[in-house]
């Protein structure tokens, strides 16, 4: 299994499932760089800690770029990150 994500210990195989299965209040915290294929929705009070790591994101269908993050009615704090041209590490 790799680790994509972590909550409380618990290990998730990608990000989106542990933003899928995360509680308000939690910290998904990320334990690998990952590379994404669809966005990640954000329902909930939840804070990503990049750990270090890179999140990017391509759409297998048309190899662009997309919106990474779908926050559709949470709240969303990200932390240990920097933003170089736009792009967020």
């Amino acid at each position: 299994l790799t680790v994509g994500a972590t909550i409380n210990g618990t290990r998730y195989e990608t990000l989106t499932d542990a933003f899928a299965n995360a509680n308000d209040g939690d910290v998904v915290v990320l334990e690998n760089d990952v590379n994404e294929a669809t966005a990640i929705v954000v329902n909930k009070k939840v804070t990503l800690d990049l750990n270090g790591k890179v999140i990017t994101g391509t759409d297998n269908a048309t190899d662009k770029n997309f919106y990474l993050i779908n926050n559709t009615a949470g709240t969303l704090t990200i932390t240990d990150s920097t933003i170089t041209n736009n792009t967020c590490y």
